[in-house]
């Protein structure tokens, strides 16, 4: 099946298909093969210079991801539907046919999938005034790579839609975290 459309009950169910997504995508040839391509020049366990260029790839482009040469821009989804599609979907279909724009929750997929393809442990973490109202939703990341904080607050953000840079997030509202974890 080419599209499928799915509604989900809650703002939760929602959060947690996204790291269902990320999960699935970390494992993909294409999505791990991009993650090496666009952090080949940081050295060993230099966390932060992989995320910065995973965020850099994906907000400005690389030429070292043929998909990804001008980036990822934003674009709104239509007014009557949210789509989530699958980082390796994102790059190979939409990017590879010029169509390479998506929406939060697609920017915060291939930023996750691309940390979590190098071992980071990753999540999609949606915000709002309220919890009734989630409006935003971005990735989150566990640094350092292999004891990252118990706290997702204390996680980095990867919202790849603002012009703050790497690790920003709202500084206060609401937050709802959803981890991606193996199947």
């Amino acid at each position: 099946m080419p599209f499928a459309v799915a509604t989900f009950p809650t703002q939760r169910a929602s959060l947690e298909e996204l790291a269902r997504l990320i999960a699935k995508a970390s494992v993909h040839p294409a999505i791990v093969k991009a993650a090496r391509a666009i952090t080949m020049d940081c050295p060993r366990g230099a966390d932060e210079c992989q995320l910065e260029a995973i965020y850099n790839a994906v907000q400005f482009g690389t030429n070292r991801v043929a998909e990804l040469r001008d980036g990822l821009k934003y674009i709104d989804d239509p007014a009557l539907a949210d789509f989530f599609t699958a980082p390796q979907k994102l790059l190979s279909e939409f990017c590879a046919d010029g169509a390479c724009a998506a929406d939060c929750d697609e920017h915060g997929l291939l930023c996750g999938a691309l940390a979590s393809a190098i071992g980071f442990e990753v999540g999609m973490q949606a915000w709002g005034e309220s919890k009734d109202e989630l409006v935003h939703v971005y990735a989150v990341v566990g640094v350092p790579k292999h004891d990252p904080p118990e706290d997702f607050a204390d996680w980095y953000g990867r919202d790849t839609t603002t012009d703050y840079g790497p690790g920003w997030k709202p500084e206060s509202g609401y937050y709802e975290t959803a981890i991606a974890e193996a199947s």
